[in-house]
């Protein structure tokens, strides 16, 4: 590259694995969901020229179970588990040598729980719309977002809620 030529745009990597549940019955274009949900939260959220890399499973509720014991130490199954590969802030300390893409960690969705979930919103949120909306949570999550205290949780759902928007999905906090 020559000098004073633009850098490249961040290339982000999403890699999916369904691991079990009735993912692809409920949400048919499974793959083209999840990067777009993720590369949206990305786009806006990611203010580095850094590439990244992160994972998605889409799994069934014994997975997210055994997963919440074994590193939260809660024996039932929760809706999205994520799991950030950067301690810190990974928004404002990024140390990558080089190219090398930023390994952002794994988002977990746990299809059972989901499915309940959606039932219960009913029409409100329809099952693709709580999904885009958990999968959104837990990308932020994995930016170093958190819902800890009072103000946290306002500027983290104030993200979620204009990703969703993007989307023409509806407020979820309303």
């Amino acid at each position: 590259m020559g000098k004073g030529s633009p850098a490249p745009p961040p290339t982000h990597d999403i890699f999916l694995h369904v691991q079990g549940g009735g993912w692809q019955n409920c949400l048919p274009a499974v793959e083209t969901f999840v990067s777009e949900t993720a590369l949206a939260v990305l786009s806006l959220e990611w203010a580095k020229a850094s590439s990244t890399e992160l994972s998605v499973v889409l799994a069934e509720d014994a997975f997210v179970r055994e997963l919440n014991m074994t590193y939260r130490d809660q024996p039932n199954a929760t809706n999205v588990l994520s799991f950030p590969a950067l301690e810190g802030d990974p928004v404002r300390e990024t140390r990558c040598p080089g190219d090398a893409p930023v390994l952002l960690g794994d988002v977990v969705l746990a299809f059972e729980t989901c499915v309940l979930e959606a039932q219960v919103l009913d029409a409100a949120a329809p099952f693709a719309d709580h999904t885009r909306h958990l999968l959104v949570h837990g990308i932020l999550h994995l930016l170093g977002y958190d819902h800890e205290d009072d103000f946290d949780a306002r500027q983290m759902e104030a993200r979620e809620v204009r990703i969703l928007a993007a989307f023409g999905v509806a407020d979820p906090y309303h």
